[in-house]
């Protein structure tokens, strides 16, 4: 369970929400609280997936790495998303010239129909990457539907006997309630922050994400970023390049 107290961190969030067009003031009480104290997600949670590798074949040729394949997610019941089209972000300590490829696969929760699949490029350097489904209607994700994903990766030619490494979790789409709409209006929170609260996790990895990646000078986005990496344990992941 996540039990890193967020009042360690009201100095950032409070510089967070000066970015916007208000104050903190009405958020430094919610901040105050460990993150296993605030309120529950109203909605259904998801099952637990393996965010880091639970096992490698054993005849793997997969190169030894610093750090494991890794998913930036939840991975304990709260992995929700309000997006149609949401984004993934893994990091990969793999580049081109050691692992053949990475897959992504997202199917239905029964996993009887495929929704997507794709194969990812890698480059000459580990770090974090992003995966954004596709904003075509066949791809859309359903409110109130369970997804099963996978990410595997491959470090040699041979696929008969699987995939060397693999990732897998779930993705739930909530449902927009008028209560979380006015919430994200409100402008003296910016809205990663509501995801967090909320369990909204795919959301507020994607906010902050996207932020620092796009303004990695900024101080006040990296400290967001190195928060958010502690609060889901994945503290190894800090020093992490985005790859574009």
């Amino acid at each position: 369970m996540i039990k890193l107290l967020i009042y360690l961190c009201i100095p950032l969030m409070v510089s967070l929400v000066s970015l916007g067009n208000g104050t903190a003031a009405n958020s430094t009480e919610l901040w105050q609280k460990p993150l296993s104290q605030l309120p529950d997600p109203p909605d259904r949670g998801t099952p637990e997936g393996n965010s880091e590798p639970a096992t490698t074949r054993p005849e793997s040729v997969c190169p030894p790495t610093d750090k494991p394949l890794t998913a930036i997610n939840h991975g304990r019941g709260s992995d929700h998303t309000l997006a149609e089209y949401p984004t993934w972000f893994f990091y990969s300590p793999y580049t081109r010239e050691t692992v053949g490829s990475l897959e992504f696969f997202l199917y239905d929760e029964m996993e009887r129909r495929t929704i997507y699949r794709t194969s990812i490029p890698l480059g000459e350097t580990p770090g974090i990457l992003q995966i954004k489904l596709p904003e075509q209607p066949n791809y859309a994700l359903e409110v109130n539907q369970t997804y099963r994903w996978y990410l595997t990766a491959y470090c040699s030619e041979n696929r008969d006997e699987g995939p060397d490494v693999e990732l897998d979790g779930w993705i739930y789409r909530r449902p927009m309630t008028e209560e979380l709409a006015v919430q994200l209006e409100n402008t003296t929170i910016l809205p990663y922050l509501t995801y967090m609260k909320e369990g909204i996790w795919y959301d507020a990895v994607r906010d902050i994400g996207q932020i620092y990646a796009s303004n990695p000078q900024n101080q006040t986005f990296q400290n967001g970023w190195e928060t958010l990496l502690q609060m889901l344990g994945r503290e190894h992941l800090i020093q992490a390049p985005f790859l574009r």
